[in-house]
């Protein structure tokens, strides 16, 4: 069995974490002996998170290490830089103690990962979850072209979760050797639904639309209450039902659908454990998001033959087929939501019909198994082939191309150290910058932030 160490920018359950736990359940442990190295719960938290819970139940080694996000606001920059070169070093220790063949990087977020892998002469994976240039909450202090090329040049191999995601990495980095691998789900036993009522708070006949998400503005949760709006103004008898975890926005949403007159029509149904029973009864599953690479509940949905409405907002694109297994609409544009919704609620045959082509396409495309058989490929090739031999020159890594030719431990090490130091020059800078147009509010945020971070109250 070859060892691979996945590091994790999180031990949550968010998103990359769901799928990354997806893949670990699925990859051939004939084949390979997964390991993870994932930034703790803050101390204030004082418990291990679930992704931690998940890898221990599982048996899969934790390896508790510092990560700080390079994609946060300026606020974060001066924790960035601060201690890079001892995160990289800590992980480093934590490679030389796993022995991986390669190491992963779940996320673009956290560039500890990449930095150590090529410290220790191991090829690196950049497993790529995100969308910088559409999501207003990852903020690099690295212009796109630089972070992307960073990205490409310290890998052996790129992998995209969606088309979307990968057309973005090859518009800032045209070189980047991107392969597309979107997550998978075992393949649901469609079950019998159960009434509507016993379900929901709702009569049998009365239409379910279901979102489940972050309630997040990114996630586009205040379009959708617009969109409800105008249909409920149609259709009264329609309900809607919103099931996930406060993004930021909950209140605001609490406030719109009243200031709408919609608290009959629009219920928050808080994080819930029990989305396949809530998918099962519900007559149709709707995504308003503004950048979304590969949503987890969309692939949930067409699992279980629900039809789906979403945007053309990322990796949607790839799981709905507008017109065959649901509808797509453009981001932000809540009327033309509000239309596609009743247009599948006055047409039972066809969301039927749509459900079955739904589940047929998420059959063929998006299975664990599929998910995790192109991976292993990935890494069997990224063993075969080596460390990463960056293809980015100039600022960014100009010494790194002759130490990996030449396998010097010595200048690789000189290499990756200079990096750091530029990394964190670059960080600094940003900081610097910003911190010149800033108000006092701001700075005060901004220290309060870096003093969290040397307290370990935040992550």
């Amino acid at each position: 069995m070859r060892p691979v160490l996945f590091v994790a920018h999180s031990s949550t359950w968010g998103g990359a974490e769901k799928c990354l736990a997806l893949l670990l359940e699925s990859l051939p442990r004939e084949r390979f002996s997964p390991a993870v190295a994932a930034r703790p719960q803050p101390y204030c938290w004082r418990r291990p998170g679930k992704f931690e819970h998940f890898c221990r139940r599982a048996s899969i080694p934790f390896n508790r290490t510092d990560l700080v996000w390079w994609v946060r606001p300026w606020h974060h920059d001066a924790a960035f830089a601060s201690r890079l070169a001892q995160r990289v070093r800590q992980l480093s220790e934590i490679i030389h103690r796993v022995g991986p063949a390669v190491v992963v990087t779940n996320t673009s977020a956290v560039v500890e990962g990449a930095l150590a892998a090529a410290q220790c002469g191991v090829p690196h994976v950049w497993h790529v979850l995100e969308m910088l240039s559409q999501d207003p909450g990852l903020n690099p202090f690295l212009p796109l072209d630089q972070f992307y090329g960073f990205l490409a040049g310290w890998s052996s191999q790129v992998v995209a979760v969606s088309q979307a995601v990968a057309d973005e990495i090859r518009q800032f980095a045209p070189n980047a050797s991107v392969e597309v691998i979107p997550t998978g789900l075992p393949v649901p036993q469609l079950p019998e639904p159960e009434a509507k009522s016993i379900v929901f708070p709702v009569r049998d006949g009365a239409p379910v639309v279901l979102y489940v998400g972050l309630l997040s503005r990114r996630k586009g949760v205040l379009d959708l209450i617009e969109a409800a709006r105008q249909a409920v103004a149609k259709r009264p008898d329609v309900q809607f039902f919103l099931a996930g975890r406060d993004g930021g926005v909950r209140r605001e949403v609490r406030r719109a659908i009243a200031a709408a007159g919609l608290t009959a029509n629009v219920h928050l149904l808080g994080q819930r454990d029990d989305v396949p029973r809530l998918l099962a009864a519900c007559d149709l599953m709707v995504l308003p998001s503004w950048a979304d690479p590969l949503p987890v509940a969309v692939l949930e949905a067409i699992s279980f033959a629900i039809p789906v409405v979403a945007t053309r907002s990322g990796g949607c694109s790839d799981m709905v087929i507008d017109g065959r297994t649901g509808r797509l609409v453009p981001p932000q544009a809540p009327s033309a939501l509000a239309e596609a919704i009743l247009e599948l609620l006055a047409d039972e045959p066809r969301r039927r019909e749509m459900g079955r082509r739904g589940r047929r396409h998420f059959e063929t495309h998006f299975t664990a198994a599929a998910h995790a058989a192109r991976f292993a490929q990935v890494l069997d090739a990224a063993i075969e082939c080596g460390a990463a031999s960056p293809l980015t020159s100039g600022p960014l890594a100009p010494e790194m191309s002759e130490a990996v030719k030449n396998r010097d431990e010595n200048q690789l090490a000189s290499a990756v150290a200079a990096m750091i130091e530029r990394l964190a020059t670059a960080a600094r800078r940003r900081r610097e910058q910003a911190r010149r147009t800033a108000g006092i509010g701001q700075r005060f945020v901004e220290r309060g932030i870096t003093a969290a971070y040397k307290l370990r109250l935040i992550r």
